[in-house]
């Protein structure tokens, strides 16, 4: 199976699609009905999106008909559609790269995605029936480095992807169970498989979710993370636990740019500061 490299002739391609008909479209319908919801399409994809219109993400797939492109486009370079495997979804969110690796698992691959608050895991549950997604498997469940159950710090509604385990002050939370990731694909008889591809970002929690995934760890050949030194940093977590975590596993890094890949070395993440998507991948 390709992991990279050129793409393929006819390979879907994401892009920003602006249309001034759909801006003004959402537009009249966030001032007609500002607490009902949309239908986003993704015609690229064959996929579509039911959010609230609240939600800005709601706002830019529904203008732009694209989510994360570079992200998007090297994940749909490097796995062909319908080609299998095992892919792992950690904040899915409301289902837009769970539904993506459902795409790409087709009928002999699986699909984990966890998304422990309620209102998103409901977008994400209708989301994967809109699109016919059977091959992914949606729990409502955080990761932890243990079982139990923890707090959810919610953001506002208007950004329902900022829900976040770190402990942060003020706003409302919600108690939410946590799962160790090895146990739970041993659960579903996944502990011997090789994983192709994790994605996860749950904002700054990211070092205690992979704490309890050392032996996914090392069968998993690649992973995207969003990494937040400085969201880590405010909580009293040091970054550099997470790249030392990371760089142990064997696997090499790089990070997602504007144009495409830039080179990184583990050693200048330790002192990043700001926001990066990571790419590590097993390489032998």
């Amino acid at each position: 199976m390709d992991r990279g490299g050129a793409a393929p002739v006819n390979q879907p391609r994401l892009a920003r699609s602006r249309s001034l008909v759909r801006t003004l479209a959402y537009a009249l319908r966030r001032v007609a009905t500002p607490a009902g919801s949309l239908v986003a399409q993704v015609p690229v994809l064959e996929l579509s999106f039911r959010l609230p219109i609240r939600s800005g993400l709601a706002r830019h797939l529904y203008k732009y008909r694209s989510y994360e492109p570079a992200i998007g486009n090297w994940i749909l370079d490097a796995f062909p559609i319908g080609g299998g495997g095992l892919f792992v979804d950690i904040g899915a969110n409301f289902g837009w790269y769970s539904c993506l690796f459902s795409r790409l698992a087709g009928g002999t691959g699986r699909v984990v995605a966890f998304e422990p608050e309620p209102g998103n895991f409901g977008l994400l549950e209708a989301n994967l029936l809109r699109n016919g997604c059977r091959n992914v498997s949606a729990l409502r469940e955080g990761l932890a480095d243990r079982p139990g159950e923890l707090e959810l710090h919610l953001y506002k509604a208007s950004n329902p992807g900022r829900h976040s385990l770190l402990p942060t002050p003020g706003g409302e939370t919600v108690r939410v169970p946590v799962v160790a990731l090895d146990d739970r694909l041993a659960a579903l008889g996944l502990a011997e498989r090789p994983v192709d591809l994790i994605k996860i970002d749950i904002e700054g929690f990211e070092l205690s979710a992979l704490r309890g995934a050392s032996a996914t760890l090392s069968r998993c050949r690649n992973m995207v993370i969003e990494y937040s030194p400085d969201l880590m940093r405010r909580a009293g977590i040091e970054p550099s636990a997470l790249i030392d975590l990371l760089d142990s596993s064997g696997m090499q890094v790089s990070m997602f740019g504007e144009t495409g890949m830039v080179e990184v070395d583990a050693t200048a993440l330790r002192t990043l500061t700001g926001q990066a998507d990571l790419l590590w991948q097993r390489l032998t």
